[in-house]
């Protein structure tokens, strides 16, 4: 058990990027749009809550921008699992 646990810790770090320049690219974060007060949208269509100032304020320590897609959960996992964001 513990070998292939390694084996797949190892691989997250170590796989192949896509992309040459993959810091270039915004992190794409799906956004729960009904979890009040953590994530939702407010009057203007605009991102909110806790979970979004926070992943506002860490890009300014990485030099990397983010990008807020919005879900609701059971496809917010799904685009997880499907590559189509970095963070859930």
């Amino acid at each position: 058990m513990w070998p292939r646990m390694l084996l797949i810790v190892l691989w997250a770090f170590i796989a192949p990027v896509q992309s040459k320049h993959v810091e270039d690219l915004p992190l794409k974060i799906a956004m729960i749009t009904k979890a009040v007060p953590y994530s939702y949208l407010d009057q203007n269509n605009k991102p909110q809550g806790l979970l979004i100032d926070y992943w506002r304020l860490w890009p300014k320590k990485v030099q990397r921008e983010v990008e807020f897609v919005h879900y609701r959960w059971a496809e917010a996992i799904l685009s997880l699992k499907n590559n189509q964001v970095d963070i859930h």
